[in-house]
């Protein structure tokens, strides 16, 4: 029977309850600008970098903003 580290769940269920804060609070700045666009990008592993690189192109983004920035290594946006 597999162990589940319950710290972890902890954690992300705190990361996550902050998250959406942010991403409330960020609607209510912007809710009025048509040209800006919300979205959420949920990534696990050591790519989260390149996930963000990866939509930012897809969607033709302007702007990145990320709400935790030590998340995602800023230098790696640069690539």
């Amino acid at each position: 029977m597999p162990v589940t580290d319950t710290r972890s769940v902890f954690w992300n269920e705190v990361m996550r309850g902050l998250a959406h804060e942010d991403l409330a609070r960020a609607r209510l700045v912007v809710e009025h600008h048509a040209a800006v666009e919300l979205e959420v990008l949920a990534v696990s592993g050591r790519h989260a970098a390149d996930a963000v690189i990866r939509e930012a192109l897809v969607r033709d983004a302007d702007a990145i903003v990320l709400t935790e920035v030590r998340a995602i290594p800023i230098s790696a946006l640069g690539r």
